[in-house]
């Protein structure tokens, strides 16, 4: 009997051990992937938060004719963006990322996780249009995907922006 004890013994003890380890390795899975989720959408905020400033921009201090060409996944559009009285030309396009160049070959920035930018342009009268003299409005819409960040499925990160902007003339 003695022997029969050990045995059940081990084999408790071992299913025990093995019950906790998937314990733990699943609660450090999901609070590895928690926490990249929180990084992705510190970070998609200060896209969001760039574009939001880009575009906000469009035609400050630029006079007018501040949109220079334009189509559904690309804008490129002149403003002062940083208030030093230089005009500076911004170009977004959307090629498996999204790309901002600012003063083309001055500053450079990709996002490659942008799964969706969209432009339209709309007159006075909130009709879409692609003539780039009628444009008033401006409106953005973006999608981020973390999927790419992720190595658990458990979790799909996305963020979406939506947003109308005035131009500046």
């Amino acid at each position: 009997m003695n022997n029969l004890e050990m045995s059940v013994s081990v084999i408790v003890g071992g299913i025990l051990i093995f019950l906790l380890m998937g314990y733990f390795i699943f609660y450090s899975n999901f609070y590895n992937s928690k926490t990249i989720n929180e990084i992705n959408t510190i970070s998609t905020f200060s896209v969001e938060e760039i574009i939001d400033y880009d575009f906000s921009k469009i035609g400050y201090r630029a006079g007018t004719n501040s949109i220079i060409n334009f189509d559904s996944t690309f804008i490129k559009f002149k403003a002062d963006l940083d208030n030093n009285g230089i005009i500076d030309t911004v170009h977004y396009y959307f090629d498996n990322g999204l790309i901002r160049l600012v003063n083309p070959g001055n500053k450079v920035f990709s996002v490659p996780n942008v799964q969706n930018f969209e432009i339209a342009g709309f007159d006075s009268l909130k009709t879409k249009t692609n003539i780039i003299s009628e444009l008033k409005n401006i409106e953005l819409q973006l999608t981020l995907n973390s999927k790419s960040l992720l190595n658990d499925t458990t979790f799909f990160a996305t963020s979406y922006l939506e947003k109308i902007y005035i131009i500046k003339n």
